[in-house]
């Protein structure tokens, strides 16, 4: 039996990568999430072959100094957490600092960032290691991109599905984020064909932007407020019932949920008036 020895950076990185990057998607809703955590208020995400080329992600949030950027890729390296009662009041979608160094570690990463309008830096990693760190121009806020997706690691790389598969992966984590932050203007792009543009607004507008037209007049709005507990939201009327499931985005203090009890419980309101094989 071989000796017990510290395992090196870059394949503690890897292995955490392993639980934290499955696929394109991952990588987008980890991205997303700190973008929103930065405080943006624009966020584009640019894609290309459905991530397997390029996830680009540019947001105008607050921006990282040069000591943060390099930090950031250090394992449980974050911003979010000071003390152990830090983690009984989590207000951030992010905060276990491991996923930019999973990341980093199984791609090409270039990423430029800046606390202010007049300068910033840009940083570019691959497979873990840093290759180059300097001083350049650029807008407040942070811009990433994410190159040849498991490039060092082909054991997974080959466990990939097909672009057009990966990608609507994406398009459904894009569309949770649309829904739970209407406060923030977003704009979604794949191989140059712009898929969503959407200017910041209200939910229910946001709901009408993201699924068209025909709800402009058949959303009700739901909102109840009881101790420490606020429930609010939109429901479909009839007239948007459809043949599948699917319609339904739960979002707990702004996290995107999958819970059968509280789905079974809001479908269970429509039981009288809709038929079988009929989703609301």
């Amino acid at each position: 039996m071989a000796k017990i020895s510290i395992l090196p950076e870059n394949i503690i990185n890897q292995i955490a990568a392993g639980e934290v990057v499955e696929n394109p998607s991952s990588i987008v809703k980890e991205l997303i999430e700190n973008s929103i955590d930065s405080g943006a208020s624009k966020i584009t995400v640019i894609i290309k072959k459905g991530g397997h080329e390029l996830i680009h992600i540019i947001d105008d949030g607050c921006g990282m100094s040069n000591n943060d950027l390099k930090l950031a890729f250090s394992r449980h390296a974050t911003s979010k957490l000071s003390t152990i009662d830090d983690l009984s009041k989590i207000a951030t979608l992010g905060f276990r600092g491991e996923a930019l160094p999973s990341i980093a570690s199984v791609s090409r990463l270039q990423i430029k960032s800046s606390i202010d309008d007049k300068s910033g830096n840009i940083l570019e990693i691959e497979a873990g290691q840093i290759k180059n760190n300097e001083k350049i121009a650029c807008n407040k806020g942070t811009e990433i991109k994410v190159k040849n997706l498991f490039y060092n690691t082909p054991a997974r790389k080959k466990f990939l599905k097909t672009p057009s598969q990966e990608l609507r992966k994406i398009t459904k984590i894009v569309k949770r984020f649309l829904l739970s932050n209407p406060n923030i203007s977003f704009k979604y792009l794949s191989d140059d064909k712009n898929i969503y543009d959407f200017m910041a607004t209200s939910l229910d507008k946001r709901i009408i932007q993201t699924f068209g037209s025909k709800y402009s007049n058949d959303i009700l709005e739901v909102i109840n407020e009881k101790d420490n507990f606020k429930i609010f939201g939109f429901v479909g009327s009839l007239n948007l019932l459809q043949r599948r499931r699917g319609g339904q985005y739960i979002f707990l203090n702004g996290r995107y949920i999958e819970d059968l009890s509280i789905s079974k419980s809001i479908r269970n309101c429509y039981d009288s008036t809709v038929q079988r094989g009929e989703f609301p």
